[in-house]
């Protein structure tokens, strides 16, 4: 549910924010690496919360993902949406598109 909260809150694209590390987030801000470039995100205090509980639930500290789950990928949000029943509204790249336009 981190996942999809931060998804939410970022609307990054679904493989990007998988592949988060915590040496990723500085302080205020969310360095984001891309595909075609990185980017930096500040963030809210309710993404530092949500940053903030999904470190805390690592289980080992030794795995740089910010999710370490073995099998996130990027069609984890589109299962996580529709778990919550958001897809009958939105895909993850429907989401993306939508924010763009914010």
């Amino acid at each position: 549910m981190m996942l999809l909260l931060l998804f939410i809150h970022l609307l990054p694209r679904s493989n990007e924010i998988v592949n988060i590390k915590v040496n990723d987030i500085q302080g205020k801000t969310l360095v984001v690496p891309m595909t075609k470039r990185n980017f930096i995100e500040p963030h809210s205090p309710q993404v530092k919360q949500v940053i903030d509980y999904a470190i805390s639930l690592k289980r080992n500290s030794d795995n740089p993902y910010l999710f370490e789950g073995r099998f996130i990928n990027s069609t984890t949000i589109n299962f996580l949406l529709i778990r919550s029943r958001f897809k009958v509204v939105q895909t993850a790249h429907g989401y993306r598109a939508m924010g763009r336009t914010w």
